[in-house]
């Protein structure tokens, strides 16, 4: 019987104590080079890598063979310094990229709130946010306090303070982003995200570009009209690129909705973050795969 884990990255980065949100790179989703190479090592060994268009013929294997998926999320410039190494390997990595990040103007909102939470002391930002959630404040905390994942490292407050922050961009996150880290959102995106050309010579290497949203915002977050928008659009920006469309929810958060919305997008595939393998004996939906976060999975010492 055959197993396919699909495993999901996001910054891949070597920092040192004086790099501009050092503490940002210490969350447990991230690795550096080192220990992204460490990983790929060890799963070379163990996995057979395959594109996401292989995963129907890979379930349908008899054989006890083991594939890997490699993604990665948010359109980083970390993706693009380690092209290297997927073509050493011949590993057709897949790039969830939102179009937003070549208007360099632009920073996620996932990556706001890991810059502040990287800057301000966590306990005088979850008290200056329930500060001016004001009457709000006692359900906020009941609310947003609670991890939605199995296994959770987090404390409470930045438990808190992520998820509050992620619901509430407009009027708590950018304004307090503006306040503790800048509102030169220009330099900061130029440090982080790919540009066109990078996404050209992916591409080119025969790499796949799948979206991440336009803006990787949380699509429950959208009334019907913005999400159909958002997620045309980002189709649009995908097909700038290749053909087939794929995607994986920014946060993890879709409904029905808006399988609806990528069905009538003919998209082929979506990812979420359920941390799952897949086998013949799975009853598996196309637009909801499961991906591990490959730095909590995988060994990198």
């Amino acid at each position: 019987m055959s197993t396919i884990s699909i495993f999901m990255y996001h910054d891949i980065r070597d920092v040192n104590p004086n790099d501009i949100f050092y503490n940002r790179y210490q969350n447990r989703s991230f690795v550096n080079v080192q220990q992204f190479k460490n990983q790929l090592f060890y799963m070379k060994d163990r996995f057979k890598f395959i594109s996401p268009f292989d995963i129907k013929s890979a379930i349908a294997d008899k054989s006890d063979s083991h594939y890997a998926v490699m993604t990665f999320d948010d359109g980083l410039i970390d993706h693009y310094d380690i092209l290297p190494l997927l073509n050493k390997y011949n590993i057709i990595g897949t790039f969830f990229i939102p179009g937003n990040v070549l208007h360099k103007n632009f920073i996620i909102d996932s990556n706001q709130v890991q810059m502040l939470e990287s800057e301000v002391d966590m306990h005088t930002l979850a008290q200056e946010i329930l500060d001016l959630l004001g009457d709000e404040k006692d359900e906020a905390w009941e609310k947003y306090s609670k991890s939605k994942f199995r296994v959770n490292t987090w404390t409470k407050e930045k438990t808190f303070i992520t998820n509050c922050l992620r619901d509430h961009p407009k009027d708590l996150l950018n304004p307090l982003f503006r306040k503790y880290i800048s509102e030169d959102y220009e330099s900061i995106s130029n440090m982080f995200y790919l540009n066109e050309n990078h996404i050209k010579e992916m591409v080119n290497a025969g790499h796949i570009i799948g979206g991440h949203g336009f803006a990787s915002k949380n699509l429950l977050l959208f009334n019907s009209e913005d999400m159909r928008k958002d997620l045309y659009l980002t189709k649009e920006f995908i097909n700038q690129y290749q053909n087939k469309f794929i995607f994986s929810y920014p946060n993890g958060r879709y409904n029905d909705e808006i399988i609806e919305v990528l069905q009538d997008l003919d998209c082929h595939y979506s990812f979420t973050t359920e941390d799952k393998s897949l086998t013949e004996f799975d009853i598996y939906e196309d637009l909801k795969l499961p991906r591990y976060c490959a730095p909590q999975r995988i060994p990198y010492n």
